[in-house]
């Protein structure tokens, strides 16, 4: 029997949970003005370009995702007939991470007595690098228009945050001179972290299925700013960007 890839599962997961409150029922005229808290989850896929500094000392990333779930307030500030105008922050964890290794050789010429014994040796070298998304943040405006009085289409767009954490390793083994004693492995490892500013860009949808609560869909694009992670003569440079599908709830105050 086929299964479902990890992330279609989670997705799954999510309508499943929520369907059962997004049913017949209707909120009649409610008033999007108040004031909401609300939570959410979904997935996150994501895309990080990694390249080393200089060229070729670390491997390349693929691209991963993973569950993301958080918390979310705001508020509609201004309403014209159809037109709703407001801000919205939120707060979401992320388990998200990517691996890669990778294995160089260099051969160099060495005098191996110290006076002219010159022979051909060998250094491997094994790299390894981790990297991890712990969680995203933002404050967006928000511009909603309702197709009815308790269904509204909405888009979104603002600044946003992401916390990004680096661990790798760089383990060559250098031959002795002269043999037979073993090689000699010596190992680098290093992490380090960085909040990553940039923006985000969304739209969605909200139904209001009880006078006081709204169930929701979005979809949202982040763009992340360059980061250097620094490591002893080297370096990791990271770009970030993710596509991020979300369902939840808001609970609006009177």
């Amino acid at each position: 029997m086929r299964t479902l890839p990890p992330r279609w599962t989670a997705l799954a997961a999510c309508v499943a949970v929520l369907s059962p409150l997004a049913g017949p029922a209707s909120a009649g005229n409610p008033d999007w003005l108040r004031p909401y808290i609300g939570a959410q989850v979904g997935y996150s896929w994501d895309n990080a370009d990694a390249a080393s500094v200089p060229p070729g000392t670390f491997p390349s990333l693929s691209n991963f995702g993973g569950v993301i779930g958080g918390v979310q307030a705001g508020k509609y500030l201004f309403r014209s007939d159809r037109l709703l105008a407001g801000v919205v922050a939120d707060f979401n964890l992320l388990d998200a991470s990517t691996n890669s290794a990778a294995a160089q050789t260099s051969t160099v010429v060495i005098d191996t007595c110290g006076d002219g014994c010159l022979a051909q040796v060998t250094t491997a070298t094994q790299s390894k690098l981790d990297l991890g998304v712990d969680w995203k943040a933002s404050l967006r405006g928000k511009l909603g228009y309702l197709l009815t009085p308790d269904l509204q289409v909405f888009a979104t767009a603002g600044v946003a945050f992401a916390k990004l954490k680096l661990k790798g390793a760089v383990t060559p083994t250098v031959p002795t001179t002269p043999p037979p004693p073993p090689p000699v492995t010596v190992g680098l490892a290093f992490s380090d972290n960085s909040v990553l500013p940039g923006f985000v860009v969304g739209g969605g949808a909200e139904m209001m299925i009880t006078p006081d609560i709204g169930a929701f869909w979005q979809v949202s694009y982040y763009g992340f700013g360059s980061e250097t992670f620094g490591v002893p003569g080297a370096g990791v440079k990271v770009d970030l960007s993710e596509t991020v599908f979300q369902v939840g709830i808001n609970l609006y105050f009177n």
